[in-house]
């Protein structure tokens, strides 16, 4: 008892420690440790061991079934899968069926694709203001940022005001980089926030027909056991995105043993139930 104890109490600081920010580092490293796979290794030999002295009990078997499952999914992820992130063109015409691996490798997709569109939108941007200062380089000086998503007049005290109308190309679309006052002031637009940005994948099977699929953050693209993830974007000299690939050998069973393991629970609180009512009846 004491022993299960003590063994849990360790996988627990494993877990805290790997959920602290490590400055520097990769806190996550410690799951990939050998001490804390021996510690998930003997957690899930106790489970089976629970399970075979209670092998009666179907429920308390999903349960603890579940969660030796799910612990193996999770190390034949370890042990198989593979993780990249990379920067692709917006170019439909440019199809790739290998992606960077560790140590200059390159890994078989066994399809290929291509980034054909993409797509940002962007929040209202943000102007700061400078007002005149000869004492300072350029004869301005900065005073204060003022947004514009949700103003419609920006008002500068003093300095006067503005319409945040004067600041748009009704024609383009396009917000002014500068804008000078007659007093001599200035506004300057600040960088633009992204607010939502997808792009289209293009995939060409080795056999079929290609399609077309929406890639968006937090919506990944799967195929062939690949899910591709929207990371982020650029456009240094031609618009890029940033992808992320992952090819997680265990996720069907890990999958498979939380279904395992809910059902379990969600049984076993019946059964609790029943047991507490027939307890009561024998009280009575």
């Amino acid at each position: 008892m004491y022993f299960t104890i003590i063994i849990f109490a360790a996988a627990l600081l494993f877990l805290l420690a790997g959920a602290l920010p490590c400055p520097g580092g990769d806190s996550a490293v410690i799951f990939r440790s050998p001490v804390f796979i021996a510690l998930l290794g003997i957690i899930s030999t106790l489970s089976l061991y629970c399970c075979w002295k209670n092998i009666r009990n179907p429920y308390f078997l999903a349960s603890h079934l579940g969660a030796v499952i799910i612990l193996s999914g999770a190390f034949i992820s370890f042990l198989y899968g593979k993780n990249t992130q990379f920067n692709m063109p917006v170019m439909s015409a440019m199809l790739v069926d290998k992606i960077p691996a560790p140590n200059n490798g390159r890994w078989e997709l066994g399809f290929s694709f291509s980034v054909a569109d993409f797509k940002a939108d962007y929040y209202k941007p943000d102007y700061t203001f400078f007002i005149p200062d000869k004492s300072k380089e350029g004869g301005h000086r900065r005073h204060e940022t003022f947004s514009t998503e949700k103003a419609t007049v920006l008002d500068f005290g003093k300095w006067g005001s503005l319409p945040v109308t004067s600041l748009l190309d009704e024609k383009t679309g396009k917000w002014t980089d500068r804008f000078d006052l007659e007093n001599g002031c200035a506004l300057l637009r600040e960088n633009p926030v992204p607010k939502d940005f997808e792009a289209k994948i293009r995939i060409v099977p080795k056999n079929g027909s290609e399609f077309m699929c929406q890639l968006k953050v937090n919506r990944p693209v799967s195929y062939n056991g690949w899910r591709l993830y929207l990371v982020s974007f650029g456009n240094d000299k031609k618009p890029y995105v940033q992808l992320s690939a992952k090819n997680d050998a265990g996720r069907g069973t890990v999958i498979a043993g939380i279904w395992v393991l809910m059902a379990g629970t969600f049984i076993s609180c019946f059964k609790r139930k029943e047991r507490f009512e027939d307890d009561k009846s024998c009280n009575n």
